[in-house]
């Protein structure tokens, strides 16, 4: 969680830049203490300020196209994962669906499965909007988020069938019109 916050606010540009301008200082220090004249080279400088401007843009862009690589992973990954779930029957679980019915636990199941051999995605679970307009769970699994092989605490259990999904942001929107999103 404290990566993706650094991730998405680029507090590690903003570090990277503070370390590099210390970096910078101490290093005309160093060399205004061994050289007489205490002259810190420009072309060195401009070289410097060249690399870290260089090496902001290259990952500004390796950022922009690693997003666009998970994009088409995921908008591959999730339509085949909803087919699947709908050749089990997801469409007839309903909020009135007993948490003991067969085809909700081969659902969830699944889910689980799809985890255990996708470690690096973090969660699946399915919401639908009803007639209503809410939008409520259907399926989530017990999610093992620290990977000890146990399902301990309110965050790694199962939701319960029907509870209210909470306020949709754009990508809530976006996922029920069935666009990928991130």
């Amino acid at each position: 969680m404290i990566a993706i916050f650094f991730l998405n606010y680029h507090i590690d540009t903003a570090i990277f830049g503070v370390l590099t301008l210390l970096t910078l200082w101490v290093s005309r220090r160093f060399i205004r203490r061994k050289n007489s004249r205490g002259k810190f080279p420009t072309s060195l400088l401009t070289l410097i300020v060249l690399l870290v401007a260089g090496g902001l843009v290259f990952a500004a862009y390796s950022e922009k196209n690693e997003r666009e690589q998970i994009r088409q992973l995921v908008s591959g990954l999730a339509p085949t994962f909803a087919s699947e779930l709908e050749t089990m029957g997801h469409s007839k679980i309903t909020p009135e669906t007993p948490p003991d019915d067969p085809a909700y636990l081969a659902i969830i199941e699944r889910e689980k499965a799809w985890l255990k051999f996708n470690p690096d995605v973090a969660d699946i679970y399915t919401y639908r909007r009803l007639p209503d307009g809410k939008i409520v769970f259907i399926a989530d699994s017990e999610t093992d988020y620290n990977h000890d092989g146990k399902y301990e605490g309110e965050r790694e259990q199962r939701t319960a069938i029907g509870e209210p999904y909470g306020t949709p942001t754009e990508n809530t929107l976006k996922a029920l019109a069935g666009q990928p999103v991130l």
